[in-house]
């Protein structure tokens, strides 16, 4: 992790911890993965100044799998293609709190590490699914 959160010459970078959850992209479909990709996207523009940790919510793959296939496989595409290229981290442990306690904001759907997030003090942004970004 430490590639992605420091800078060539050692200082560290402005932390985000990106939240998608599964009850977003079933409500928006297809829609939430464009944002998603979106989101991405500006984030990868912005890499020498920030570090993006995405945590995408653990019941993806079992609720959206079953429930919207083709869905599943857009989904599944672009956290891989975000896992390879290797600019971001993903969060896909158990618990989040390492991710929480190294944020310095949050961004994303509503939920618990949200919520933690805002306990503790960091900036949350909740982003709106019918919204480019």
């Amino acid at each position: 992790w430490m590639r992605v959160l420091r800078s060539p010459d050692g200082r560290g970078k402005k932390i985000v911890l990106y939240s998608t959850s599964a009850s977003a992209l079933l409500m928006h479909g297809q829609k939430m993965v464009d944002k998603i990709s979106a989101v991405l996207q500006s984030f990868f523009v912005n890499r020498e100044q920030v570090a993006l940790i995405w945590r995408p919510d653990p019941k993806v793959k079992k609720v959206i799998r079953k429930k919207n296939p083709g869905l599943w496989q857009s989904y599944r595409d672009l956290l891989q293609k975000y896992r390879e290229e290797g600019w971001g981290i993903v969060d896909d442990s158990d618990q989040p709190d390492l991710s929480v306690s190294l944020c310095d904001a949050c961004y994303g759907d509503g939920g618990s590490v949200m919520h933690t997030c805002r306990v503790q003090g960091k900036f949350v942004m909740l982003q709106d699914g019918n919204s480019g970004l």
